[in-house]
């Protein structure tokens, strides 16, 4: 008997009560535990419905006007906003094509003109079409013009070249498709000043209006071909 007494006392200064057994205290400190545990429930914000507005953007005698398609009411807006709206109408990409469907490539540049001409799997030199040419150099400098993409356009129907150096004097690659379908790219000598990227002046020729673009200095570098890097060593 006392040993029983002396065995209550002990639980009860350990913190426990006479009818808490061994086999109680773990269910209840695992029910705690899960309790602590339980992740917090999950509450969803209904979003808005969205709403399109279609807006009517337009210039004349030199001004920028906008207006909501279902109202009366006109703004005269900032002119960049009309440039803006135009710019994402036209494509960046400028050149898009399947290197092995390109039977003539040439580079016109101040330092050399360089036409290459491809007679079966093989590239000819059409000034010495003995001299040997490597096809994987030449195929490595297509894919560097397969989709040339610019940043900026400048004008989309420019009437003076000379404002961008290109009515003269300038750089230019002649990529020719299957079909004689040319992509031509003129490419002015110099481009803005104090441009961080050194970019240049680039315009594609053909048909249609001319759109004046720039290109980054590292774009504008694959125009700066000699017949050297095109040859078999």
């Amino acid at each position: 008997m006392r040993k029983t007494l002396e065995d209550l006392i002990a639980k009860e200064k350990a913190g426990k009560t006479p009818t808490e057994t061994a086999a109680t205290k773990p269910a209840v400190t695992a029910a705690k535990k899960k309790a602590q545990t339980q992740p917090a429930e999950k509450r969803y914000l209904k979003m808005p419905e969205s709403v399109t507005h279609m807006l009517r953007l337009n210039q004349r005698d030199g001004k920028t006007y906008l207006c909501l398609e279902d109202s009366n009411l006109i703004y005269e807006v900032d002119d960049k906003i009309f440039e803006n709206a135009s710019a994402e109408m036209h494509h960046h990409e400028i050149t898009k094509f399947e290197v092995d469907k390109v039977t003539d490539l040439e580079f016109h540049t101040e330092a050399a003109d360089i036409v290459l001409h491809k007679s079966g799997d093989d590239w000819k030199y059409l000034t010495d079409p003995h001299l040997p040419i490597d096809k994987q150099k030449v195929t490595d400098v297509l894919n560097a013009f397969r989709e040339i993409k610019t940043d900026r356009y400048l004008e989309y129907d420019a009437k003076n070249l000379a404002k961008y150096n290109l009515d003269k004097n300038f750089d230019r690659v002649v990529i020719t498709l299957e079909g004689t379908r040319k992509t031509e790219i003129l490419l002015s000598k110099q481009g803005p000043p104090d441009d961080p990227e050194k970019s240049r002046y680039a315009l594609r020729a053909g048909a249609g209006p001319k759109k004046v673009f720039l290109l980054q200095g590292s774009t504008a570098d694959k125009f700066n071909q000699k017949l050297e890097d095109f040859e078999k060593k």
